[in-house]
């Protein structure tokens, strides 16, 4: 058949790299970097974990003590004493004590108060930068130390602050904010007593002058009795002054008159009383009276005992009559007695009373006068004895009020008070392990994530079929999987259901519907550098066709690096075949497969190239053409060489050999952009080596039974080592 004499050139979008794919981070992306580069995600996890923990170890713990205190604030009035005291809240005023508890005038007290200076948790006490430091500059560093290991935050919207403060000993801890809150408040009380001061000074400037006055109008008032004779009594029990010595003595008197007056009145009725006789009362009282008459009672008793016996002539009866009448009389006389007495005494009583009523009558009658007069001055007395009080009221005012201004300083409202003391903390506030290292896993995993994500990203290497689609906006014509490690192509080809029988199989048909039986019979194979399996590829291609039954010829294209060995003549070949001008037929060589030639490389040649581009070289394909049905040619790489540009223009079109996962996109499209130039028709792309395993996506469309194989490890290979992987097919 003819040869093409005007190849199809490649498709549209070649000339330039296509990022296309970057611009996108979705899930599928997401999950492909997490598994292909789950080490460096597992990496990531073990460093950050580590770094903490070691991190940890080294942290000395912090303990966090904690107070809660309620503050009001205060609305003073100095001049209203039950308004002294308003209690309201602010944001304004809130903030302000919060401010004052971070104050430096707090942490110094307090830092004195326990003798802080020098802690090792406020300062570094082992440098010498501190033992070169005086007392000042100690308790600078110290303060400052003590204020970065002090909180003060309100609690919410409320009216309470939180104090806490962090210290390697939890009892220090709760001490220190124990001493915090009490030198907040007994700085608040101070800052009230102080706030004041002006107000104490001028109560006690105007009490000093109302005191002056007062003493001065009390002299003058004892002055002014003094030289009128003018004598004030003090009422005890009411506190305050009775009125003169003369109205004194009348009241008194008029008191004893009336006392007098009852008296009289008593003794004279206790005088008519005797003179009517009636003291029945008195001589039943009398001892004696009644002594008689119980012994009268019982010589009755007897005279009537013995009357039942005797006459009343009986001398013994005589005798006892005349008894009994003994003790009439006597009883009689003593009865008169007492009368008599009591009669006598009642006349005295009388005359006592009525000579005390005449006496006072007569005292008051001489202090009348007197009264008088000193009533006429007690007027102008009584005008200044009221200066005196007014005067005496002023400063009793001034005095208590300097004392409630006192009392109100020192005892007044406290507004800040205690809700909660600290208590001394069970465990450590920082670091907090079980966080930390949960964290710090999360980051480790968070980090390698977005590295891996990073790395795909960034990473244009050719992996899958979706990134031959986008970044090289090409045709994907085969996936061919990686072999398994020791097993060798022909081995491979040899079994009908190995993966890579198949995938080639796969490439076979695609080749075949990618143009018509006439258009499409040479076929240039390349790679854009070396060692991408692209001889393999072209062997199995070429394989594939054959068990088909399709009459194939194999040509070694690589006079540079020769990969299929033969034991035919040394004068047998592609390269003596051109030089020596020999027809095609002359170095054809048979190979172990049915259906499948090879034209062997030959004997290494100083001008490649010039070879390629001969007539001879040209005349050759046209002659395969006729003769056999497909003809494939095994080129140099497409980069650095003018080979595979020249054997392009050739063949019908070129399959570019793409090694999954080892070279970037722009090289890839650079090896495209040259055969580009040259007018060769570019088929398609062969992914070779790849791996499903490492893409989830592709794990069940080419699911192969195939574990990891190594790739190889340099893209240069010396003429020793090509050797050893030379395909032997003869």
């Amino acid at each position: 058949m003819p040869a093409t004499d005007s190849p199809m050139g490649m498709s549209a979008g070649l000339s330039a790299p296509n990022y296309t794919g970057m611009n996108t981070i979705d899930l599928g992306l997401v999950l492909r970097a997490a598994l292909q580069n789950w080490w460096l995600i597992l990496l990531s996890f073990v460093g950050v974990v580590g770094l903490t923990l070691l991190v940890l170890q080294r942290i000395t713990p912090e303990y966090r003590a904690s107070a809660i205190l309620e503050v009001r604030q205060e609305t003073r009035n100095v001049i209203d004493v039950e308004d002294v005291e308003s209690v309201i809240a602010d944001s304004e005023f809130l903030t302000t004590q919060v401010e004052l508890l971070r104050s430096e005038t707090v942490a110094v007290d307090v830092i004195e108060a326990l003798g802080l200076v020098g802690d090792p948790a406020f300062a570094e006490t082992d440098s010498d930068e501190w033992a070169r430091m005086d007392s000042d500059a100690r308790l600078r560093t110290s303060v400052e130390g003590f204020r970065e290991h002090l909180s003060v935050s309100p609690v919410g919207r409320s009216r309470l602050i939180r104090v806490s403060f962090e210290h390697p000993n939890p009892r220090r801890a709760a001490e220190i904010v124990n001493v915090v809150t009490e030198t907040f408040i007994s700085n608040a009380l101070a800052r009230r007593f102080n706030a004041t001061a002006y107000a104490r000074d001028f109560l006690q400037e105007r009490l000093a002058l109302i005191k002056t006055s007062l003493e001065a109008a009390e002299r003058d008032l004892v002055q002014y009795a003094s030289d009128n004779g003018i004598i004030i009594l003090e009422d005890e029990e009411a506190g305050q002054s009775s009125g003169s010595l003369d109205a004194a003595a009348i009241a008194a008197l008029n008191i004893s008159l009336v006392d007098a007056q009852s008296e009289l009145s008593f003794a004279e009725s206790a005088l008519e009383q005797a003179r009517s006789n009636s003291f029945t009362s008195d001589i039943l009282a009398s001892n004696s009276v009644t002594e008689l008459k119980k012994q009268k009672v019982e010589l009755d008793a007897e005279y009537i005992e013995q009357l039942a016996t005797f006459k009343p002539t009986h001398p013994d009866m005589l005798e006892l009559k005349a008894r009994i009448d003994l003790f009439d009389a006597a009883i009689a006389a003593e009865s008169d007695a007492v009368i008599s007495g009591r009669l006598a005494e009642a006349e005295a009583t009388y005359a006592t009373a009525l000579a005390r009523v005449q006496s006072i009558q007569s005292r008051l009658l001489s202090l009348k006068d007197s009264l008088v007069d000193l009533r006429e001055k007690s007027i102008e007395y009584n005008i200044r004895q009221r200066e005196v009080e007014t005067e005496r009221t002023q400063y009793e005012a001034l005095l208590q009020r300097l004392r409630e201004v006192s009392i109100t300083d020192d005892i007044g409202a406290n507004l800040v008070e205690v809700v909660d003391e600290a208590q001394v903390p069970m465990r450590p506030a920082r670091p907090n392990k079980p966080i930390t290292i949960l964290l710090a896993s999360l980051l480790g995993t968070a980090i390698g994530m977005a590295l891996a994500t990073f790395r795909e990203l960034f990473d244009n290497r050719i992996g899958t079929p979706a990134d031959v689609t986008k970044r090289l906006e090409s045709t994907v014509m085969g996936v061919l999987p990686t072999l398994k490690s020791g097993e060798d192509i022909v081995s491979a080809l040899s079994q009908p259901a190995h993966p890579l029988t198949e995938a080639l199989a796969s490439l076979r048909t695609n080749v075949r519907f990618s143009g018509t039986s006439d258009s499409l019979r040479v076929i240039h194979i390349t790679s854009t550098r070396s060692g991408e399996g692209k001889s393999s590829t072209t062997f199995g291609l070429a394989s594939s066709f054959a068990a088909l039954g399709a009459r194939v010829l194999l040509i070694d294209a690589d006079l540079r690096l020769p990969t299929f060995s033969s034991n035919a003549p040394e004068n047998t070949g592609l390269s003596n075949m051109l030089v020596s001008n020999d027809p095609l037929e002359n170095h054809i060589i048979e190979s172990q497969i049915e259906n499948l030639w090879i034209l062997p490389c030959g004997a290494s040649v100083p001008n490649p190239s010039e070879l390629l581009s001969s007539a001879g070289f040209a005349a050759a394909i046209e002659a395969a053409r006729d003769t056999f049905d497909y003809v494939l040619i095994d080129s140099p790489p497409i980069l650095g060489l003018a080979d595979a540009p020249l054997l392009g223009t050739t063949a019908d079109a070129t399959l570019l050999i793409v090694q999954a996962n080892a070279v970037r996109s722009n090289r890839i499209l650079a090896g495209l952009q040259r055969m580009q130039q040259s007018h060769s028709r570019i088929l398609g792309v062969v992914l070779n080596r790849f791996e499903p395993k490492r893409f989830s996506a592709y794990q069940e469309h080419y699911a192969y039974s195939y574990s990891y194989a190594e790739a190889p490890g340099s893209t240069r290979k010396t003429a020793e080592a090509r050797k050893k992987r030379r395909i032997e097919v003869l």
